[in-house]
């Protein structure tokens, strides 16, 4: 998942899809006890999940009068925080992230510079820092994980590991390998008494911590868990009178129902723009209708 942030309008007009309320941009230096403000300087946020990264990344553009890369100075490993919400959703997203760069640094005009500044979260620092070697006898590979994650990576920042337990014990010797490394390596053996038939086990962060588990639990929600459609059918046999064996590899369909996706709810959580277009089959008519985050609909 890709949060692609910008700078919104007013309350009350219609948004587009990304547009969010960010309530906190904070450089952190150890040069300096107080942070730097960025809430004002910003011009695009972008924050990125991936179910094949262990770890968050993202980066920031800012158009800087102050000689904050200066002042501060950024010269990596300072911490950065984010905080913004979705118009209509309850929960703040939060993020703490190292900067590991600054690129395309460009003179504006004289006195101002645009520059982009890319951040990681800090477990994914700890984890290139770290290697180690250490060997399970009969435990399940869940255990292993838990183990590592929690002896490693959890102290970081406390971060919640959400962990699908793994079905029987086996014995493993995890070579020097980096945390996250060795948390790949096991999944290969991982296997979930619930999502028997997955193909495997993922790894990696989101807004709510990390996850291990089975990438079928990802879509086996309340509002997935349904077919997307239901039909029932007849066999069309060969001719009339032949036994319902024989067939000619063809069915009636005798009635059927589909289950589409509430967009709706999708608009007021930012997954989808504003505006949304209709097709009627019957009147042979194309219609748009833009909403507002901030209403709310039957």
């Amino acid at each position: 998942m890709s949060e692609m942030l910008s700078q919104q309008g007013t309350t009350g007009e219609t948004l587009r899809g990304g547009d969010v309320q960010v309530h906190k941009v904070l450089l952190h230096s150890s040069q300096h006890t107080a942070p730097f403000d960025l809430i004002e300087l910003w011009k695009n946020i972008s924050i990125y999940e991936d179910i094949e990264t262990n770890y968050i990344r993202g980066e920031i553009t800012i158009t800087d009068s102050q000689n904050i890369l200066i002042n501060a100075p950024v010269i990596n490993n300072e911490k950065l925080e984010i905080e913004f919400k979705t118009p209509s959703h309850p929960n703040m997203y939060k993020f703490s992230g190292m900067i590991t760069e600054v690129t395309s640094q460009v003179d504006v005009r004289q006195g101002m510079m645009m520059y982009v500044i890319r951040f990681i979260s800090p477990e994914f620092i700890r984890n290139q820092k770290t290697k180690f070697s250490k060997s399970f006898a009969n435990l399940p590979v869940s255990a292993m994980v838990e183990r590592i994650y929690n002896n490693y990576i959890k102290d970081v920042s406390g971060k919640k590991l959400n962990i699908f337990a793994t079905t029987d014990p086996v014995s493993r010797v995890v070579p020097m390998m980096s945390p996250f490394k060795a948390i790949n390596w096991l999944s290969k053996w991982a296997i979930s008494s619930s999502y028997k038939d997955s193909p495997s086990y993922i790894f990696f962060e989101n807004q709510h911590g990390y996850y291990f588990g089975p990438i079928d639990s990802l879509i086996d929600s309340d509002t997935h868990s349904q077919p997307a459609a239901i039909y029932s059918k007849d066999v069309v046999i060969a001719q009339e009178g032949a036994s319902k064996d024989i067939n000619t590899g063809f069915y009636n369909i005798n009635e059927h129902s589909a289950h589409t996706p509430d967009v709706l709810h999708g608009i007021s959580e930012g997954l989808f723009s504003s505006q949304v277009m209709s097709h009627d089959i019957v009147l042979r008519s194309i219609g748009t209708k833009s909403f507002n985050y901030f209403e709310s609909y039957d």
